[in-house]
């Protein structure tokens, strides 16, 4: 739904939806659960489309450590995300 919103361009929406999101990904999978990943991958994508680089830079980095702590190859990941933010 957060992404839905994003895309319309309704920010102020999207953000309420995504923090929803967020905190119940965090309550029921801690922080650095492999699940996380995504939702950090949709909050990073959703400032991104905002045109706020440190909030998108900041949750791309931890989308990043996610899988890194959870055994994942990442330089593929850090290669595009590192595209993305010089793009913005």
């Amino acid at each position: 739904y957060s992404s839905v919103l994003s895309e319309l361009g309704e920010f102020q929406n999207c953000d309420i939806v995504a923090a929803e999101a967020l905190e119940c990904f965090q309550k029921n999978f801690g922080e650095l659960h492999e699940q996380m990943e995504w939702v950090y991958l949709m909050m990073a994508d959703n400032y991104r489309k905002e045109g706020d680089k440190e909030n998108a830079k900041r949750y791309y980095d931890l989308a990043i450590r996610v899988l890194r702590e959870n055994d994942y190859e990442t330089d593929e990941l850090e290669e595009r995300v590192e595209e993305i933010l010089q793009g913005m």
